[in-house]
């Protein structure tokens, strides 16, 4: 077998779910539900409070703050935050970050 299903085979869902968001440019769902799981683990309790993380397009991982401040803090981090999230959920999973202002 070449590794590649025929027309037909069946499939795992989260085969599937891996291929159609390849094809999207969404992150590997596992590598993203890791991502926010950890979430305060990578960021710390107290940014955790402000910060969340919205969504991996393309390998850039959208963060939505509740204010200003806070964006500039993380965008302060960014690379110090990239490798949190490169040695937590592994590497080239996220290549850059996002950050947007949205109030809860």
């Amino acid at each position: 077998m070449t590794g590649k299903r025929g027309r037909g085979e069946p499939r795992s869902v989260t085969d599937s779910l891996s291929e159609l968001g390849a094809e999207l440019g969404l992150g590997d769902p596992r590598a993203v539900q890791r991502l926010v799981d950890s979430w305060s683990e990578i960021v710390g309790e107290r940014v955790a409070e402000h910060a969340r993380p919205l969504q991996v397009r393309n390998r850039i991982l959208t963060i939505a703050v509740d204010d200003a401040a806070w964006a500039a803090e993380l965008r302060y981090q960014d690379q110090t935050l990239r490798e949190r999230i490169g040695e937590r959920v592994g590497a080239g999973v996220v290549r850059a970050l996002r950050v947007v202002v949205r109030p809860r």
